[in-house]
């Protein structure tokens, strides 16, 4: 019919196993059968191997068959079930010529108890397990566990089952997929690597503590960004694992000669990315107003190793402390949103920084405001973006509202802003930027959308 599709598959778990496996680590899958009693007569184990060869293991309690043997047509694999030898007889079926010969390591952890270890390494040895035998007879897991990492054979796509066999006796039609070459940019194959790189700079948005807010609601993240000649730098010494750790103090006042004392026990603040530090701040004191200062060390002297000594790196500007309140009335969910540096047009070549302004619709200005020249900009914690191309109103990158956050917006004390690579889109074409706020537990749609070209 000429019809297409997107087949979009996503492989991030096979990635990390792939990573895993290339840095040496891949592991073993295994399990353990712990016997408290004589197995049931008839109790089975179905055990699948690591290349998915299935072998049904059953119980005899009569004496009749020799462990070991098959039965019930060649299918399954007899276990002789004598209570003291239950658990030897197990390991030499599976080890035995009708059993898993070769797949498995079985070995004996106690007199009772058999370990199985899958005989490749891999989380494709992580396959199931079944029974019908109760739990007090034979304590046995639902699959192996602790395999990971894979090799990089690739991915294949292909049609399953029927569809593939030629037992339906008809015809699916030829499937043809686009190349990397293909005329239609937007539809060539690629392989993304997706994750949430949002920073949440609270700086602007800081809180106190309260029980009006859960847990991780009462975290307020505080950013430094270490800017050498406009590039972001790491710390030197702090660089490594071994390098004295960046601290941050908070004080309610700054004076000339001494800092005071600090209304927090210093917080130990973490490397985000290169050159950004991020600390987690949880704030119960009365300062209304507080001071961040990120340093190393603690002590003075001359006769102290260097990363002893206290070396302040920078001070923020005065936070001011938010107090959660109630209220009687059900908040105004307008918004209006700009987009303050927005160009006309970008290269293909550019990795473009979008600064987003949103203010409520019900926003009034007062003298204050017109006279700093300063508009405050609403801060909502989850924001989103996507980007349509216009002339077919096709999605070019959806709102990732799902389990990873790949187009949440970040923000920081000058509002929101998000990076977009340009080349991910197609040149000679205009595109338009939509945005996504969840606002009282509900996701709304934004009515102010943008539009650039991309050349």
């Amino acid at each position: 019919t000429g019809a297409s599709d997107d087949v979009s598959v996503d492989i991030t778990n096979l990635v990390e196993e792939w990573v895993v496996d290339s840095l040496g680590n891949s592991a073993f899958a295994v399990a353990e059968f712990e016997f408290k009693d004589q197995p049931a007569d008839a109790g089975v184990i179905e055990i699948y191997s690591y290349d998915g060869e299935k072998v049904t293991y059953e119980f005899d309690t009569s004496g009749a068959v020799a462990n070991g043997a098959l039965m019930n047509n060649g299918n399954t694999c007899v276990v002789s079930a004598a209570a003291a030898t239950s658990a030897a007889n197990f390991i030499l079926s599976v080890q035995g010529k009708n059993g898993h010969r070769g797949k498995f390591t079985a070995s004996a952890v106690s007199a009772t108890k058999v370990k199985l270890t899958q005989g490749e390494k891999g989380y494709h040895g992580n396959t199931i397990i079944n029974t019908n035998l109760d739990s007090s007879d034979i304590e046995i897991p639902n699959s192996f566990t602790s395999g990971v990492g894979a090799p990089n054979y690739g991915v294949g796509v292909m049609l399953s089952g029927s569809f593939e066999d030629g037992s339906d006796k008809r015809s699916y039609y030829t499937k043809k997929f686009f190349s990397r070459s293909s005329e239609f940019f937007l539809s060539r194959p690629s392989l993304d690597a997706i994750w949430d790189s949002s920073v949440t700079d609270d700086r602007n948005n800081f809180f106190k503590s309260s029980r009006l807010m859960t847990s991780s609601e009462n975290v307020n993240k505080l950013y430094l960004y270490n800017y050498v000649k406009g590039q972001l730098r790491d710390i030197p010494r702090l660089s490594s694992s071994a390098s004295p750790t960046l601290d941050v103090r908070l004080y309610s006042s700054l004076g000339a000669a001494s800092l005071g004392t600090h209304e927090q026990s210093t917080i130990l603040a973490s490397k985000k990315s290169t050159g950004i530090y991020e600390a987690l701040v949880e704030y119960s004191g009365s300062s209304k107003v507080l001071y961040d200062v990120w340093s190393t060390g603690s002590a003075h002297g001359a006769s102290l190793r260097v990363d002893q000594l206290y070396t302040e790196f920078a001070t923020g500007s005065a936070i001011e402390v938010n107090i959660p309140e109630n209220q009687f009335f059900y908040p105004d969910s307008n918004y209006i949103t700009k987009i303050t540096n927005l160009k006309s047009s970008y290269k293909t070549d550019e990795v473009a920084m979008f600064r987003v302004h949103t203010k409520n619709k019900r926003w009034n200005r007062n003298i204050y405001t017109v006279a700093t020249n300063k508009v405050q900009t609403d801060v909502l914690d989850e924001s989103y973006y996507s980007i349509y191309r216009v002339v077919d109103n096709k999605e070019v990158v959806p709102f990732s509202t799902g389990s990873i956050k790949y187009t949440k917006l970040s923000y920081d004390a000058s509002g929101s802003y998000f990076f977009f690579d340009m080349s991910l889109l197609e040149p000679h074409y205009a595109y338009e930027i939509r945005f996504l706020y969840k606002i009282n537990d509900t996701y709304e749609l934004q009515e102010n959308t943008f539009k650039f070209r991309v050349d």
